[in-house]
C-alpha cells in the first residue's frame, strides 16, 4: 500500500541479501526481544550481527520468567562458542518493563527500548527531531532507508515480510512523520494484527 512505511518489494528483496562474513571473535551479536502483550502477539527473539537479522524465533505469550530464560539461553549459547553478545535490547513499555528488571537481576546487561519516547536535543540530530514524531517513527524510517538500499539481510520468513509491508505512516498535526502504533494497526486490521517480528528488526536497526 502507498501508505506503508516499507514496500513489499523492499521487504522481499531483503531475504535475498547476502550476509557478509563476520569475525567470530571481533564481531559481536545483538539480541533483540519484543515481548508479547495480548491477543495475537508473539514474543520474538532476534539474533542480529552487523545490522543483519541472522535468525529469529517466535513464541506465543510468555511469562516474565520465560522471557528471561529465553535471553539467558541465547546469551549462553553464543558465549559457549567463544563469541560475545554486544547488546541485549528489550522492548520496555508494558510487560517488557518487568522483563528488563528481572533480566538485570539475573546479571544480564539490558538496553531498554521505548519507541514512544520523544526525540531529544541532547542525543538526536536536529533534522530527525524536525522530521519524526517519536523514536519508533524515526527507527522505522531508518530501516526503510536501509532496505531500499539493500543494506539489510533478513530471514526467509513470510510473516516477517508481510508485517514489514503492513505498517502505515501518516503526518501528525505538526507535520511530522508518525508511524502507526500497534493499537492503531489492530483497529485497522483486527485484534490479531501485530508487527512483533517487524518491530524486532526495527529495534536491531535503532541507533544506539
Amino acid at each position: 500500500d502507498e501508505k506503508s512505511v516499507i514496500s513489499l518489494q523492499s521487504a522481499m528483496r531483503a531475504t535475498g541479501v547476502a550476509v557478509p562474513h563476520f569475525d567470530a571473535i571481533k564481531d559481536g551479536w545483538t539480541l533483540v526481544l519484543d515481548v508479547a502483550r495480548f491477543g495475537g502477539d508473539e514474543t520474538v527473539l532476534g539474533w542480529g550481527r552487523g545490522g543483519h537479522m541472522i535468525d529469529m524465533k517466535a513464541w506465543p505469550k510468555t511469562s516474565t520468567e520465560q522471557c528471561v530464560d529465553i535471553l539467558k539461553d541465547a546469551h549462553d549459547h553464543i558465549t559457549r562458542q567463544g563469541m560475545y553478545v554486544e547488546r541485549i535490547v528489550v522492548d520496555e513499555p508494558g510487560v517488557g518493563g518487568g522483563v528488563v528488571d528481572s533480566a538485570r537481576r539475573s546479571n544480564l546487561s539490558i538496553t531498554p527500548y521505548n519507541g514512544g519516547g520523544a526525540l531529544t536535543e541532547d542525543r538526536d540530530p536536529p533534522d530527525e527531531i524536525r522530521m519524526f514524531a517519536n523514536r519508533r517513527s524515526r527507527d522505522w524510517w531508518v530501516l526503510r532507508r536501509k532496505l531500499e538500499l539493500g543494506l539489510v539481510s533478513i530471514p526467509e520468513d513470510e510473516t516477517l515480510v508481510l508485517q514489514l509491508a503492513s505498517v502505515w505512516y501518516d503526518y501528525n498535526e505538526r507535520e511530522k512523520i508518525q508511524v502507526e502504533s500497534k493499537k492503531k494497526m489492530r483497529e485497522r486490521l483486527g485484534d490479531h494484527a501485530s508487527p512483533d517480528r517487524a518491530d524486532a528488526l526495527v529495534m536491531l536497526q535503532a541507533p544506539w
